[in-house]
């Protein structure tokens, strides 16, 4: 609930600090007149979504087990398809985790759709807070060697040895709260960019489970979240949307 808090002063700070720019009348203008357009977002290799998911329960978990929990961190590449119109926004994107498990100790896959209003909107540029919802897919990586029972407890696992590992998964559904800038290209087929500082909150909070291995007593998470994410956005305006446009503006 603080991170949200959080996030909520943060978003009201930067509405505040572009409100007066919306009694421009072209900007005004512009964004009720402004064309439809669709757009294909997509993330640059090796990694243009940074994300931290707080685990606190299974960190703590693993702490009373003397186990240094692995960072809830990762980098995925994200893909979004977008369409826009006035000052609204919706948005259907996926993120898929390119930082190996075996290496980095934990990854991330999720699918979200979110809608957004233009707090700013100039014909290039625009400034959107954006709510959504989503659901995803987070591993970690525990090393420690699992026992061969079919039914055990996780302190049972742990305890058994060190050596090998066993790879946690959680999955959960969750509301996505960000702030976006995005910039394009003034060409009716334009490449532009977005930046996009988001925080997801998980719906419930869901228990810990593996595919190697079954288990009971495992401990739950929220997987509340924070991201950073970037991406390239191409899309095309239609010659007979910018004449309508050109049209009203010049009314």
């Amino acid at each position: 609930m603080k991170q949200i808090l959080l996030f909520a002063l943060m978003t009201f700070f930067v509405q505040t600090s572009f409100c007066q720019n919306l009694s421009d009348t072209v900007n005004v203008e512009y964004s009720k007149n402004s064309p439809k357009r669709w757009s294909l977002g997509f993330g640059v290799p090796p990694g243009s979504n940074f994300w931290y998911v707080f685990t606190p329960n299974l960190d703590n978990f693993l702490k009373s087990q003397k186990i240094n929990p692995p960072y809830t961190s990762s980098y995925t590449i994200p893909l979004t398809y977008i369409f826009q119109h006035n000052r609204f926004k919706t948005e259907v994107g996926f993120n898929y985790s390119i930082s190996y498990i075996s290496i980095a100790g934990s990854d991330q896959n999720s699918v979200k759709l979110d809608a957004g209003y233009a707090i700013f909107a100039e014909r290039n540029y625009f400034i959107y807070l954006n709510l959504g919802i989503g659901y995803g897919q987070y591993s970690k990586k525990i090393d420690f060697q699992p026992s061969q029972q079919p039914i055990v407890s996780l302190a049972s696992v742990i305890q058994s040895g060190v050596g090998q590992t066993i790879v946690l998964k959680n999955t959960n559904a969750f509301l996505d709260f960000s702030i976006e800038s995005m910039i394009r290209t003034k060409k009716s087929t334009s490449i532009g960019r977005s930046v996009k500082l988001g925080y997801h909150y998980g719906l419930t909070e869901s228990a810990w489970t593996s595919t190697s291995v079954k288990l009971v007593d495992t401990p739950s998470d929220r997987m509340n979240g924070i991201y950073l994410q970037f991406t390239l956005n191409i899309s095309r305006q239609r010659a007979s949307d910018r004449e309508v446009v050109s049209k009203k503006s010049s009314n």
